[in-house]
């Protein structure tokens, strides 16, 4: 008996089985994709619309709690996610990111890392770093997204009009009426006005930034939709405007002030012809660098005895003053490179008391996004950003030019952001940089414009889907 033979039947035997099995499971699996084929479409659109829908509600949700926010923004991600799974290997998915403001993105990102690897605290720097990247790769994934069905960007305008509203309602309703409406189980500890007040100073700040995009996107509902969409829109404004009164928010009424200089400038650039525009806007960025100098200069220089060391202003923002001629003097130390993202904490110094006053030299982060860019990530980064920043303005301002109304939003939405972070939250606070990615991400796709509807079902479309597939499938 020839056992070789025998090992070698059996072996057939087991790989025709084996085989068998394969076919088998291969039939199964093209059953089940003849099962999902003819409903995707549907499934696609519910999951861009919910997409769209959580987008809106990201950032008027920070009233409730930062980590509330981050759920909402990271639901608002996956469905765009989900949304986008069927067109990954269609090129002009990826096209974005090769354009010239994504490269210049990049760059930016990738002087940050160098920063970030040579600073002070590499860990701590290459945390911030990393979800900085991730917060911009989830903006992008929405934005794209909602630019695969026109409604999809509507259902994200309707949800930052109605949720912006509410919220708003809600942080007043917690200030004048029941202190706990934004705590109802005592988590966040607010128990009094006082409370109240501290824990809504945020939204205070982020007040500002939303007016311009929520008023704009009730104007642009209401010509396809109601007239209640404009006056939800136009609601908002007085509200904004008692929130900011009621918190005392000093960054943002500078936010304030910043739009207005904003649409002044864009409103200058647009009336001159094309070379003298780009001369303009060069004079004008020299004109700001030449003013931060001159500012910097005059800041008290650490170690600060008592108000003798202050030549801007003896009785306003002291603490602050102390704070920014810190990280001026600290920034020259390593001008090419900085400290570090997430690092001004850990300067030597930097928990030191500031003469007489009460207060370290810097408590958190340098209350100003320009002077933390500069201390942390040198020259090299804080000029990488500033690109981005000016390239991103020169987006909207063109935009303007071609007669898009949301090109206006976009200057005025940039000049609330950045001149309210003139003196306010540190340049990697997670929750404000998933701010202003969000918003732009929202009024990007709503100025491109989205592509036409996917499939013509309406808001049961997961559920016709459904019902076709069992009864057209295998």
């Amino acid at each position: 008996m020839d056992l070789t033979a025998g090992k070698g039947y059996n072996a057939l035997v087991v790989t025709r089985a084996g085989r068998k099995n394969q076919s088998a499971r291969v039939v199964r699996a093209r059953a089940f994709a003849g099962a999902v084929i003819p409903f995707s479409n549907e499934f696609r659109w519910f999951f861009l619309r919910a997409a769209g829908g959580f987008a809106g509600f990201a950032v008027p949700s920070v009233v409730a709690s930062k980590t509330a926010m981050a759920i909402v923004f990271a639901l608002a991600g996956s469905y765009a996610v989900l949304g986008l799974l069927p067109v990954l290997r269609r090129p002009a998915t990826w096209a974005g990111l090769k354009r010239p403001f994504a490269l210049t993105v990049y760059v930016m990102l990738a002087c940050w890392l160098v920063s970030a690897l040579s600073g002070l605290a590499a860990g701590r720097s290459l945390a911030a770093w990393g979800w900085t990247t991730a917060i911009i790769a989830v903006g992008w994934v929405i934005g794209r997204a909602l630019r695969e069905d026109e409604r999809a960007v509507t259902e994200a305008l309707r949800s930052l009009v109605i949720t912006s509203l509410l919220c708003m309602m809600l942080a007043l309703a917690a200030t004048y009426l029941w202190h706990g409406a934004i705590d109802p189980v005592g988590i966040r500890g607010v128990k009094e006005f006082h409370g109240a007040r501290q824990k809504l100073k945020s939204y205070g700040s982020i007040a500002p930034v939303l007016a311009p995009l929520v008023v704009w996107a009730g104007w642009r509902l209401s010509k396809t939709g109601s007239g209640v969409w404009r006056i939800a829109g136009l609601a908002y404004l007085p509200l904004a405007g008692l929130l900011v009164f009621t918190v005392s928010s000093r960054a943002g009424l500078l936010g304030v002030g910043m739009l207005g200089l904003a649409l002044v400038l864009a409103l200058v650039l647009i009336r001159l012809p094309r070379r003298a525009a780009q001369w303009s806007a060069g004079a004008f960025f020299a004109l700001a660098v030449a003013a931060t100098v001159i500012f910097a200069s005059y800041l008290p220089k650490p170690p600060i005895s008592g108000l003798q060391d202050y030549r801007i202003s003896k009785t306003f923002q002291v603490h602050r003053q102390a704070i920014w001629g810190f990280a001026v003097h600290h920034a020259m130390r390593a001008p090419v490179l900085g400290h570090g993202p997430d690092a001004s904490r850990l300067l030597p110094g930097a928990k030191q008391r500031a003469g007489w006053f009460a207060h370290e030299y810097v408590p958190s982060h340098t209350h100003n996004w320009i002077l933390q860019a500069l201390v942390e990530t040198g020259f090299l980064g804080l000029g990488a950003m500033l690109v981005v920043v000016a390239m991103l303005f020169g987006t909207f301002v063109r935009a303007t030019a071609r007669g898009n109304v949301g090109g206006w939003v976009g200057v005025a939405l940039m000049g609330a952001f950045f001149g309210s972070w003139l003196a306010n939250f540190s340049l990697w606070a997670a929750w404000w940089q998933a701010s202003i990615v969000m918003l732009i991400a929202i009024l990007s796709a709503a100025i491109a414009g989205g592509a036409p509807p996917i499939t013509n079902t309406g808001w049961r479309a997961p559920l016709k889907g459904i019902a076709r597939a069992r009864s057209d499938g295998p």
